[in-house]
């Protein structure tokens, strides 16, 4: 299994459900299957037995979360110049 890791803070204030090392890093498994994911399937990842796997799921969740808020906050950014 490919693993990847990134420093919790990356994820500002969406980081529910994500296990960090003692360090603040988050170890998740490198996979485009989770960008691929219905949202289904990555609640159902989210309760996976493998800490690689079920922080991959979280991370993408809360990247699609975190990605829909700087959506917003793009737009409002530029409305208010």
């Amino acid at each position: 299994m490919k693993t990847a890791r990134f420093h919790i803070s990356n994820l500002g204030m969406f980081v529910d459900g994500l296990s960090p090392d003692t360090e603040g890093y988050v170890t998740y498994h490198d996979s485009k299957r989770y960008r691929n994911a219905r949202m289904m399937d990555l609640r159902k990842w989210t309760e996976s037995r493998n800490v690689a796997i079920r922080n991959a799921a979280w991370a993408e969740i809360n990247e699609r979360k975190l990605n829909v808020w700087r959506s917003l906050n793009d737009n409002v950014s530029v409305n208010s110049r």
